[in-house]
């Protein structure tokens, strides 16, 4: 079973650089979380205990199922804003993001994920921010070439590729791209 905490971790394992999220995060945007493990580990860092730091964290996901976690874990974890839309399409997002973000993290898992991601970082993302995208090349079409497509469309959209890490090992079929907007 694949996991974007896993995936989040495994990039920290693999990566030749530092975790790029800044030490100060205020607010962020993510899309499509499960059951809420990569969102409590990501609320440590944008919030901390209580929300002490004053970080916000919008978490969008298609699944009532999903939400229904991710709302159990809010009332824990103040600052986790869960919203039930598809981040497909960003007016249903738009009213939550009032301000450009810092940071925004991507792990849809459905085709067209680059181009979801590409639009959500042009409405959500403040210039100089940070966007990673968790690509799965068994959810594109064209699995053989989902990668190169993947990079190739995010440097020619404007993005600073600054590291893209393979997770063979700890997940099959998974890169994961690191850009500055």
């Amino acid at each position: 079973m694949e996991s974007p905490c896993l995936k989040t971790w495994c990039w920290i394992v693999e990566s030749q650089r530092t975790w790029p999220a800044p030490r100060t995060w205020r607010n962020m945007s993510v899309s499509r979380f499960r059951h809420g493990t990569t969102i409590s580990h990501l609320h440590d860092h944008v919030c901390a205990s209580k929300n002490h730091l004053g970080g916000s964290i919008v978490a969008v996901d298609i699944s009532s199922r999903c939400i229904r976690d991710i709302i159990r874990l809010s009332s824990t974890r103040p600052g986790i804003l869960p919203i039930l839309a598809d981040c497909r399409n960003s007016t249903q997002i738009s009213p939550f993001v009032t301000t450009k973000v810092p940071w925004l993290f991507q792990d849809v898992s459905q085709s067209g994920q680059v181009e979801m991601f590409i639009e959500s970082c042009h409405q959500f993302l403040a210039p100089g921010g940070t966007g990673i995208l968790s690509l799965k090349s068994a959810s594109e079409r064209d699995t053989a070439g989902a990668f190169n497509h993947a990079e190739q469309s995010l440097i020619d959209s404007g993005f600073t590729l600054v590291e893209r890490i393979d997770l063979s090992g700890w997940e099959n079929q998974h890169v994961l791209f690191h850009v500055v907007y």
